[in-house]
């Protein structure tokens, strides 16, 4: 399912993310860990929301990227299996998974 809703665009301490104005507890009915794949005003990427306790996430951002956005900006995200490795130089796969 996907989520959408106007965010507001913050850099606290050099830390940029955007607020989600929910709990995401009760929307998105879980709690724990959320891995997500996000579209910010065009911009596409997939991260783990950062929990600030009791149901309040933020989406984390990069400095170049929270400084491409407007203060407000239009947010979809939807919850996903797992963020992909970035790097692609994992020495894991599914032929030779951890053990």
């Amino acid at each position: 399912m996907k989520y959408h809703f106007i965010g507001d665009v913050v850099s606290e301490n050099g830390v940029y993310f955007i607020k989600i104005p929910f709990n995401v507890w009760e929307v998105c009915t879980g709690q724990g860990s959320f891995p997500v794949s996000v579209t910010a005003q065009g911009n596409e990427f997939t991260c783990d929301l950062v929990p600030l306790g009791k149901g309040l996430y933020q989406i984390p951002l990069t400095k170049e990227l929270a400084d491409a956005l407007p203060k407000q900006c239009d947010v979809t995200f939807r919850v996903i299996e797992h963020v992909a490795n970035v790097s692609g130089s994992s020495p894991y796969s599914l032929e030779n998974p951890i053990r």
